[in-house]
């Protein structure tokens, strides 16, 4: 995703929003918010199917806090899953931007596809957020298109983000400029000014750059169908610039993505803690 100082593109459309569908019970019974129902064919992809794993124990109701492999099926199981928990508990939206026919932006030096960085942060991410006892749900969870077509892929991910269920959500993707190859640092998206999506986004901005010393580069609103569509606080993290020759290298470094997944965690955990 390319939208930092000159919009260059993104997979967050501007088509109109819709209300909430209803989800989070107080006990069991689910709920959805912009469409009725998540049926779907599950997507095409080159991958086998992945079996779930849960990458942290599971509490006593038995189910994972954290699930980062899987096909679609697996990914719809997952949101099944998680309906079923009751309103007490914290579930993340983590969405994985791009995906499959979708590769993104393309790192000019290694050639590094913003889908795959997307998805390694993501599972970073997830892992972290699992740590501090959130559940987490995954648009994708492997290396396919979380649909067959990009109009079919951006209408699934809008009907997980109008799900009642979640208490946040978080899309990760990664930043282009090829114009400027001296272009980097790090920028978060939220939808509105003075909303709890601009405080979240504003928190996780803080820990990223407190904790990796990339540049920071603000915050700012937008009508980008990621942050606008969520019922729950949202907030996009462009997590630095595949343009950039040094955040190329930075950003496909194991380390340095688990580093950066910690901040993101620790912001969402600290917004969460803070008087909003």
């Amino acid at each position: 995703m390319c939208i930092s100082i000159a919009c260059r593109g993104t997979c967050a459309n501007h088509g109109d929003s819709h209300g909430p569908a209803s989800a989070k019970p107080s006990a069991p019974q689910p709920a959805v918010t912009d469409t009725p129902a998540l049926q779907t064919e599950p997507a095409q992809t080159d991958n086998p199917p992945a079996t779930q794993t849960a990458e942290t124990p599971a509490p006593s109701d038995g189910i994972p806090l954290v699930v980062t492999e899987g096909d679609m099926n697996a990914v719809m199981a997952r949101l099944e899953q998680l309906k079923t928990l009751p309103s007490d508990k914290t579930i993340i939206l983590l969405d994985v931007g791009h995906g499959g026919f979708d590769p993104g932006s393309i790192g000019l030096d290694t050639g590094v596809r913003e889908d795959e960085l997307n998805l390694q942060v993501a599972r970073f991410v997830a892992q972290k957020l699992g740590e501090k006892g959130y559940y987490v749900f995954m648009t994708r969870m492997g290396s396919y298109a979380v649909a067959e077509t990009k109009n079919e892929d951006m209408r699934l991910r809008k009907e997980f983000m109008k799900l009642d269920i979640f208490d946040a959500a978080i899309s990760i993707h990664m930043n282009s400029y090829p114009d400027d190859r001296s272009v980097d640092g790090t920028r978060l998206f939220y939808y509105k000014e003075g909303t709890k999506g601009q405080t979240l986004a504003t928190i996780i901005l803080d820990e990223i750059c407190k904790a990796t010393g990339q540049r920071n580069r603000g915050t700012n609103s937008g009508d980008l169908m990621v942050v606008r569509e969520p019922v729950a606080p949202s907030a996009l993290v462009e997590c630095g610039f595949i343009s950039n020759a040094n955040e190329e290298r930075l950003l496909a470094n194991s380390n340095y993505q688990e580093k950066l997944a910690q901040a993101v965690a620790d912001g969402v955990e600290k917004f969460f803690n803070s008087d909003t």
